[in-house]
């Protein structure tokens, strides 16, 4: 059942994932089959007007709940002119650098973060247009961020308040040919002795306590959208025959779940890419951190 959250949390919003190189991650997701935007370079990152070669690429997907957009960030930032922040935010291995969520409010997001005991950064908002530079198409990007100050746990949380969502709801952005929907699940994994002070960490994201599961690994659930936390070794167990590897470690941290219209039309297309995937007995696809970018994904047959 879905759970209640914070009362200024939506949803979960979208993973930001860090990638080494942005052309070759927007190669990469372009031969999985999804749709990739055009660079979206920011000075944060270490781009724009830095010269430096920072910024990301989006994977626009179907919002499952009001206030949200429910896509793929592919993100990098440029170590000799990203701000410090960033620099450090996406210094990491490949794989989710930030969790951001949708709040109704920033303000009363971090708010209430900071009574839970986590301390935040002062909200910021972000207000520039965005011009496609591959049709001219311009957007307004306008958004408030709450940011927690450090890092309290091995995965940091954000939360970014959207105004104007028409560039993330663009059709053409939201047509993959691998049939892609939303994201349904999220799978953090890390070391065993790093599940407690994740659980401590998430009851104060969150203000609910993550369920155990009969696997041993724990899940919360709003509305559509689950968050799962385990461990290495439940990992292997979950994912038995796929390579965990990336180029970064022996085991990835992120594993992403896609709903697809057709898992047998996405699994043709994977072939005939010659895309690397195993076929699970339930008709699923998964495909090595590897092939994505340091992230496991598995498609999966929506429901209708």
């Amino acid at each position: 059942m879905p759970t209640d959250s914070s009362r200024s949390l939506i949803d979960l919003d979208h993973p930001m994932l860090k990638v080494h190189d942005l052309e070759q991650a927007r190669q990469a997701f372009q031969r999985l089959g999804f749709t990739v935007t055009p660079l979206r370079s920011n000075e944060p990152m270490g781009g724009g007007s830095t010269g430096g070669r920072g910024g990301n690429h989006m994977v626009m997907l179907t919002p499952q709940t009001d206030g949200t957009t429910n896509m793929l960030e592919l993100a990098y930032a440029d170590p000799a002119h990203a701000w410090p922040a960033l620099q450090t935010l996406l210094g990491g291995p490949e794989g989710i650098a930030l969790l951001v969520h949708s709040p109704r409010s920033a303000v009363a997001l971090r708010d209430e973060w900071e009574a839970a005991g986590i301390e935040c950064d002062p909200v910021f908002e972000v207000r520039n247009t965005f011009t496609d530079p591959e049709t001219g198409h311009q957007d307004l990007i306008h958004f408030r961020v709450a940011q927690p100050s450090g890092r309290d746990w091995l995965i940091p949380f954000g939360a970014a308040e959207i105004f104007d969502f028409e560039h993330y709801l663009r059709a053409d952005w939201r047509a993959h040919d691998n049939g892609a929907i939303f994201w349904s699940d999220i799978e953090l994994i890390v070391p065993a002795s790093a599940i407690e002070s994740g659980l401590a960490h998430l009851r104060k994201v969150y203000a609910v306590d993550p369920a155990l599961q009969a696997d041993g690994t724990h899940r919360l659930q709003i509305h559509r959208l689950r968050l799962h936390l385990l461990n290495h070794e439940q990992a292997r167990e979950r994912h038995p025959g796929i390579s965990l590897r990336t180029r970064d470690a022996e085991i990835c941290h992120t594993a992403l779940t896609i709903q697809v219209a057709d898992v047998a039309a996405t699994r043709q297309l994977l072939e005939e890419r010659r895309v690397p995937h195993a076929v699970r007995d339930d008709g699923s696809l998964a495909v090595a951190p590897a092939e994505a970018c340091g992230t496991l994904l598995n498609f999966v047959q929506a429901a209708s």
